[in-house]
């Protein structure tokens, strides 16, 4: 069920039509998540013009993962670090290197990297943890003082510790927010009422949200408040303006007491005054109703992401303060983050999340992204079960061609093995081509999967194995590539 609150006349006058929007998995990472709380961290910690994506691994030993996107929806792992969950990822000091904000056990800590060139890897700063150890952070500077700060949600406390740079690798709390029943978990920034401002929404486990203002340099004025009646473990999110009227908004995800879920949209009523101005409630509801923001058919707007149960769905603005549902993707996922984000740049944002499990728990992570943009056949596994091997020993490689159109589509698929790394695509001279499959159809609206075992080169380096479908050798109607490690 989906209730509408507040629609002005504007939005019956100026209503655009809507158009179904279709996404297809484009890629996979060999890695479930466990991102709890709030989303994943996207940066560019090496300074190459390519996103990373960064979580916690949900399966032991429980590493930092940080994947690249290499080329045509190729993601390659960059970086792992044992004993890290990923809260943030920038530049605090302003030094050049990137930081990434963790939590282990009982302490909060920053990775950074060693050159602007490189990923974080080595600890510069930490603050024990009392309690449950758990964090979310932020790095953002709401004060507007040309300094980020570093916004640490503790999971044992009922405030929101503010840390400012100090000097290279030194920080210091510069405030400390709470309220009675703050109970804090996520937090969305923006200038909501447009007054020039940064405000700061914390949404939590109990039903109230509350808002803070940057009114100075290290200063936060508390500001507003808002009790939902029957909502609560609230996870909060910003927008620019989704519906084109020139406000900010901040929405709202949540479970109530009937057990179903609630999205709601925020906007400024006047100076620090904020009322729900649209709201969607559904049957069902699980540990966190995350909802995300982003472009995803690449129309220069932003769209929302709401995660409910048995479904990732999409809504666009289809008037002042009016959304509609646009398309949804099966999903499975119960307590991990969702995100929207551009590994592959090609300006339109990817889906990310946990895609398939076994009885551990999460076992991979699955891409989206618009359908229209795509070939009609496209692979969206390859990857192998490692990125390391023995030098001439066997690799097993996990591949899937999927047909999105409604004719058997004709395919041939093969095999190319380049010396050197894939960042960007193949770089070094081409070693081997192999014919896999001629011609082969593939059935309408089908995916098919297949492992292969192929022989790793003898000498010891790196080596990218790019797969092609098509029509052998020129014709390539898409294509996917990994780099292996051959050798200690």
């Amino acid at each position: 069920m989906r209730r509408r609150i507040g629609m002005a006349l504007a939005a019956i006058l100026f209503a655009r039509p809507v158009a179904a929007v279709d996404l297809v998995r484009i890629a996979t990472i060999p890695r479930g998540e466990s991102q709890w709380g709030d989303g994943l961290p996207i940066g560019d910690a090496d300074h190459d013009g390519r996103n990373e994506v960064y979580f916690e691994q949900s399966v032991p030993p429980f590493s930092l993962n940080g994947w690249e996107g290499w080329g045509s929806s190729s993601l390659q792992p960059v970086m792992h670090y044992q004993g890290c969950h990923p809260a943030a990822v920038g530049d605090p000091d302003q030094d050049g290197l990137t930081d990434a904000l963790c939590q282990w056990g009982g302490l909060a800590f920053l990775l950074e990297s060693e050159t602007p060139t490189t990923f974080p890897s080595r600890i510069v700063w930490g603050e024990p943890l009392g309690g449950f150890p758990g964090i979310n952070g932020y790095f953002h500077d709401a004060d507007q003082d040309g300094r980020q700060e570093m916004w640490i949600v503790r999971g044992d406390t009922e405030v929101i510790e503010v840390w400012e740079n100090r000097g290279n690798d030194s920080y210091e709390i510069v405030t400390v927010l709470g309220q009675p029943n703050l109970n804090p978990g996520t937090l969305a920034f923006g200038d909501f009422d447009g007054d020039g401002a940064t405000e700061i929404v914390v949404g939590g486990a109990l039903n109230s949200l509350f808002l803070w203002e940057a009114t100075g340099d290290d200063l936060y004025t508390f500001t507003w408040t808002f009790g939902f009646a029957d909502t609560f473990v609230l996870v909060v999110t910003s927008a620019l303006d989704l519906d084109g009227d020139q406000k900010s908004e901040f929405l709202v995800g949540g479970e109530t007491l009937a057990s179903d879920h609630r999205v709601s949209v925020f906007e400024a009523r006047g100076n620090n005054t904020y009322e729900p101005v649209w709201e969607a409630v559904g049957d069902g509801s699980q540990v966190f109703t995350y909802v995300v923001v982003g472009d995803v058919d690449g129309d220069g707007l932003e769209e929302f992401a709401a995660a409910v149960p048995g479904a990732i769905q999409l809504y666009e603005a289809v008037g002042d303060n009016d959304f509609s549902l646009i398309g949804q993707v099966p999903f499975r996922d119960t307590n991990n983050a969702i995100d929207l984000a551009d590994l592959n740049g090609n300006g339109v944002d990817e889906l990310i999340f946990n895609g398939d499990f076994d009885l551990d728990g999460p076992i991979r992570i699955d891409l989206y992204e618009l359908a229209d943009i795509q070939p009609p056949v496209l692979i969206p596994s390859w990857y192998p079960s490692s990125y390391q091997a023995p030098p001439g020993g066997l690799l097993a490689v996990q591949l899937e061609l999927f047909n999105r159109t409604d004719l058997v589509q004709p395919q041939d698929l093969w095999l190319e093995v380049y010396q050197g790394r894939g960042e960007g695509g193949p770089q070094g001279p081409l070693l081997r081509q192999k014919l896999l499959r001629s011609q082969a159809p593939l059935p309408s609206r089908q995916t098919v999967g297949r492992e292969l075992t192929l022989r790793v080169p003898p000498q010891s380096g790196e080596y990218t194995y790019q797969v092609k479908a098509g029509t052998f050798p020129a014709q390539v109607t898409d294509t996917r590539w990994f780099t292996i490690v051959a050798g200690p």
